[in-house]
């Protein structure tokens, strides 16, 4: 077995990443789970179950974001008034909530289908990929 140091990962380190390899690794025939080649599918259908709250933390950081650079921008004042009565930044502001937002409710579309005891893959792929990029662009915009 080999198992190459953990993957230095951006934002969340919650978890242990990384490759593990095993060669000239025998198993008793009474310990396989499944027919050779079926594990990558299994494992791809986890992720079904663990996207949504994946993409629920990210929202999560992208809300404290927004909730830090509204209260920023109410109190930093330029020409006598608060940054958040300039077009730029309320712009920026509003663009953060929409992504909020719509981040929320896909990750909560995607655990509803689960709910129902529906495959959510489509909406759980979404959901994780839109609540990332939200709370990358939040974060670089909150700076």
């Amino acid at each position: 077995m080999f198992m190459p140091p953990q993957e230095i990962n951006m934002g969340q380190r919650c978890s242990d990443t990384r490759g593990i390899t095993f060669e000239d690794v025998r198993v008793p025939k009474e310990n396989v789970l499944l027919q050779e080649g079926q594990g990558f599918k299994i494992a791809m259908g986890a992720f079904d179950k663990t996207r949504p709250p994946v993409a629920s933390g990210a929202t999560g950081l992208a809300q404290r974001c927004l909730d830090e650079a509204t209260k920023y921008a109410l109190e930093r004042k330029t020409f006598g008034v608060p940054i958040a009565s300039h077009q730029a930044v309320a712009f920026m502001l509003a663009d953060m909530a929409i992504g909020i937002e719509t981040a929320r409710l896909a990750w909560m579309r995607a655990a509803w289908e689960v709910d129902q005891g529906r495959k959510n893959t489509y909406y759980a792929s979404i959901a994780k990929a839109h609540a990332g990029d939200v709370a990358n662009k939040c974060a670089a915009d909150a700076v």
